[in-house]
């Protein structure tokens, strides 16, 4: 079709006009004699030269608007309603919504775009369930949203998922340049192909908990302060197509998918500032520069970071995680490490317990000897590359008995370069010079056979002190 052509074309008929180099020509057919502006057709003569935008104004009205921006309608629903069927994802709709607050209820139709004159100028206090319509349905694949509005009273509820829709289809909803006053997003989705595109969120006043469910998501610029995040896939499907830039929130950020297969990934690719990371579930994975602190339990247990491993403890990858644990017998903790391929991550251990010591069991490549956590002691882990090690050793340290001069073999960390050193911490009987010579040493992790005895010597003999039934306080580094 070219330009001469639309001379041909009825009335009202929408074309669009390929262009060489600068896209596609759209416009909407007129009466030649309808172009003179008069006040009684100004409306059609505006809207004929911008033809895909829909005005809306406190000012407006539903019953002789036209949608112009010179005769624009009241409510939202009107102007979606005008232009919702000569929509298309070739040919989308702008409803433009000027300052103001708009209290009337509203379904947002395929390839319509709700946008407003700024986050804090136009506010949204639509009370529909969903905020979507069936033009949704199925296997369509469309996009909606909604831009430089703000929300107040009623959430915005967008729900893919509902039983009239189902939708199976490449869907994105886009919220871009928005604003949250007391109020928080609820986005459901029903495929993985469904997409949540969200870009520069600001959080006027706290209030609610941003809830999404079973849709992947990309978002940059998000700061929600102390509003909290909880993300769930319990959906036949995995997300792994969660990409974010900066999210931020003093609140809770709570991953949760139970199962390992159709899993829970986020990639936070710039930063990730939450108050509180709570990751549950074998299927939650989290890959961000990040501070993720938790409590040990009390018990024998795995740790995982992006290995789905059934009933272990996740952890962020690429981030700092810290473990406080108070074991009452000694305990067990396994770490099964990052893939090679993955970011670099951390783990420190701390052990506020006075008795009883954390074993470390390593699943995978370990370049450390270090096997547990004394009491009272912490180990800082290091997974590069594939393989972990130990950045700052702990310093072995304990107490023993004599049993006329010579101590019970103890279980240790020791490498050849290993300093042992002793101290006399109670005196009973006599005393000698504590050692732990070469012979009384082994080699190897405390796990397996190494460790080494106390003896006390009187030096000038070179024999035991056997009368020596003395405590000594020890320490073994390196």
């Amino acid at each position: 079709m070219t330009l001469l052509d639309f001379n041909e074309l009825p009335v009202g008929a929408q074309a669009s006009i390929q262009t060489t180099d600068q896209g596609v020509i759209s416009g909407l057919a007129i009466d030649p004699a309808a172009a003179i502006v008069t006040p009684a057709n100004v409306g059609a003569v505006l809207l004929a030269a911008n033809g895909n935008v829909r005005y809306v104004t406190e000012q407006g009205s539903d019953a002789t608007g036209t949608g112009s921006e010179a005769q624009p309608f009241l409510t939202i629903q009107a102007a979606i309603t005008n232009c919702a069927a000569l929509a298309s994802p070739s040919h989308p709709f702008v409803i433009s919504a000027g300052p103001g607050t708009f209290v009337n209820s509203f379904v947002l139709a395929a390839s319509v775009f709700l946008v407003g004159s700024g986050r804090r100028t136009t506010i949204i206090k639509n009370p529909a369930a969903n905020w979507i319509g069936t033009s949704f349905a199925g296997a369509v694949a469309a996009d909606t949203g909604i831009m430089q509005c703000g929300f107040a009273t009623n959430p915005p509820v967008v729900n893919y998922a509902d039983a009239a829709i189902l939708s199976t289809g490449a869907s994105r909803f886009f919220l871009y340049d928005v604003a949250f006053d007391a109020v928080a997003s609820t986005i459901t989705g029903n495929s993985t192909v469904n997409l949540l595109i969200g870009q520069d969120w600001e959080t006027i006043a706290v209030g609610g908990t941003h809830a999404w469910t079973n849709i992947n998501s990309i978002c940059d610029g998000v700061y929600l302060r102390a509003t909290s995040l909880t993300y769930t896939n319990n959906a036949a499907y995995a997300l792994s197509l969660i990409r974010w830039g900066t999210v931020q929130t003093s609140g809770t950020l709570t991953l949760s998918c139970a199962s390992s297969t159709n899993s829970l990934s986020v990639l936070c690719a710039s930063a990730i500032f939450p108050g509180q990371i709570v990751l549950t579930g074998d299927g939650a994975f989290l890959r961000a520069a990040a501070f993720y602190a938790q409590t040990g339990a009390d018990a024998n247990t795995t740790f995982r970071f992006d290995t789905a491993v059934a009933g272990a403890i996740p952890m962020v990858t690429g981030g700092q995680n810290v473990i406080v644990a108070t074991p009452t017998v000694e305990r067990v903790y396994t770490m099964v490490g990052p893939a090679a391929t993955l970011l670099p991550s951390s783990a420190i251990i701390r052990n506020d317990s006075a008795t009883n010591a954390l074993v470390i069991a390593f699943s995978g490549a370990s370049e450390t000897t270090q096997t547990y956590v004394a009491p009272l002691s912490s180990a800082q882990l290091v997974w590069f590359n594939g393989a972990v090690e130990v950045v700052a050793p702990q310093t072995q340290r304990g107490s023993v008995a004599l049993t006329n001069g010579v101590s019970a073999f103890i279980p240790a960390d020791i490498r050849a370069t290993t300093t042992i050193t002793c101290a006399l911490k109670t005196f009973s009987g006599a005393a000698g010079v504590p050692a732990a010579l070469s012979a009384d040493r082994v080699n190897g992790t405390r796990a397996t056979t190494g460790g080494f005895k106390i003896t006390s010597y009187l030096l000038s003999a070179g024999t035991a002190v056997v009368t020596d039934q003395g405590t000594y306080d020890w320490q073994a580094v390196g």
